[in-house]
């Protein structure tokens, strides 16, 4: 009857040998491949594998990215990554049967770069043509944009982030929410709060033309400006005025008394005292009779 081992025949009779001889396959670990995962953001992905818990862990070669760790005990690659990029490193495995079995995987973990969004504008004005892009980085491009709370006489192009148009009225602090969000997998949504101020219209200079002056005659005239921040601060852009006549900075009034019959074209500009200031310029005429 045979007793189910190999039998081996040698010289000296039969001898019944026992192979005990049997090799483990190694553990398989899980996931095959590991999730995207975002710079700041936690990142938690958890590894199995087929064998005897439990188990230990290990990183044998390449290093995991600051920020984030892997469980001796639990299996677990977690963690707030503090940097972005693709970091391959390889985990093995450790079971607890006797003798133990062990398995490795490499890997190659990717982290996005975070998501930012800069929600400063400077200020606009009434009347005036506007023109303010919001600056979004990292991610994955291309990105897409949306605003809520923006004012009449202007519009939002959710392509690239710029806001154009003519405000209509003023607004000494207009709260915008704005929100950007990336193409990449997994999305990323980032929402700021930006302040827009709207400045009254600018300064402009309401007179249209400046009367005639004679010689030796005493000549004043004022000129008007309306709109802007007062006080306003006059001066000659271009030209010059004719002999005997100036121009006060401070009042905007052209005084004094010409000697020389002439015909001047001068260009006069006002400032007001906004911060950045408005700015307006106009074109006359100065006719001095003899």
């Amino acid at each position: 009857m045979s007793s189910g081992w190999p039998l081996v025949r040698t010289g000296l009779g039969v001898m019944t040998l026992l192979i005990s001889a049997c090799v483990a396959p190694p553990l398989l670990i899980q996931p095959e491949e590991l999730p995207t995962g975002v710079e700041g953001q936690p990142y938690e992905e958890q590894l199995a594998a087929d064998g005897a818990a439990p188990y230990r862990w290990t990183i044998v070669d390449g290093l995991l990215p600051r920020g984030v760790s892997l469980s001796p005990s639990g299996g677990i690659i977690g963690g707030v990554p503090a940097e972005s990029g693709t970091f391959e490193f390889t985990v093995r495995a450790e079971d607890a049967s006797l003798p133990p079995r062990r398995g490795s995987r490499p890997y190659a973990l990717t982290l996005l770069p975070r998501l930012e969004l800069l929600a400063k504008l400077e200020a606009a004005r009434v009347g005036a043509p506007y023109r303010a892009p919001f600056q979004a980085s990292g991610g994955v491009p291309p990105y897409t944009f949306a605003i809520v709370g923006l004012p009449a006489g202007l519009m939002f192009d959710a392509d690239t982030g710029v806001i154009s148009g003519t405000p209509l009225n003023p607004y000494a602090a207009l709260r915008l929410q704005v929100t950007v969000a990336d193409s990449g997998a997994p999305r990323q949504e980032v929402t700021q709060f930006a302040t827009l101020t709207v400045k009254p219209r600018g300064v402009t200079i309401a007179t249209a033309e400046l009367p005639a002056g004679k010689v030796d005659t005493p000549y004043r005239q004022a000129l008007v400006a309306q709109d802007g921040q007062p006080p306003y601060s006059w001066s000659v852009e271009a030209g010059v005025l004719p002999d005997g006549l100036r121009l006060s900075l401070s009042t905007g009034v052209i005084l004094g008394t010409p000697t020389t019959a002439a015909v001047a074209t001068v260009t006069i500009q006002v400032a007001d005292s906004d911060q950045p200031a408005s700015i307006a310029s106009r074109e006359f005429t100065i006719t001095i009779e003899p």
